[in-house]
């Protein structure tokens, strides 16, 4: 079956009709991302959202926590939860509510610098060492910025005397 599946796709009918499909396919999860507006400056700046959030300004001058409604874009999207107790005082008709109690959960922002960082690219040198490591020591080698394969003047081996 697998081989009779690998040699279908080989032939160009079935080849053209693979690619059509996937041409579809893609337009098709274009179009869902669009709707979303799940774009890569959206995520990134969503990101940036969270890892430059400054909790200052969850509060008025006057240092009262200002409601949900009242903070900026920035602020309310590093927000990743909230939690909202009521407290009562009193029962039946005799009921009131005395106070709110308000959890704001904020988003991870360590995280959101590390992924921010991904994406300017700051870890692009320290992962290619790490993702090669025998490149970079031919690397070193090639240069000559390694003390080993050195090239000698008379080599004993070679020597005719």
């Amino acid at each position: 079956a697998y081989k009779i599946g690998a040699e279908n796709l080989k032939k160009p009918q079935i080849a053209s009709i693979l690619a059509q499909k996937q041409t579809v396919i893609a337009a098709r999860q274009d179009e869902r991302l669009a709707k979303m507006e799940l774009t890569e400056e959206r995520i990134a700046r969503e990101i940036a959202r969270i890892a430059f959030f400054d909790p200052r300004k969850m509060f008025a001058p006057d240092g009262r926590p200002l409601s949900v409604t009242e903070l900026d874009d920035d602020t309310a999207a590093a927000i990743g939860g909230l939690d909202v107790l009521e407290q009562y005082e009193g029962s039946g008709e005799d009921r009131r509510l005395v106070g709110l109690v308000k959890k704001y959960k904020i988003s991870d922002k360590n995280s959101a610098l590390d992924k921010a960082a991904k994406i300017r690219g700051m870890y692009g040198i320290d992962n290619s060492q790490r993702a090669d490591p025998f490149t970079a020591m031919l690397h070193a080698i090639a240069t000559g910025n390694s003390s080993a394969f050195q090239p000698v003047q008379q080599d004993p081996a070679h020597d005719e005397d």
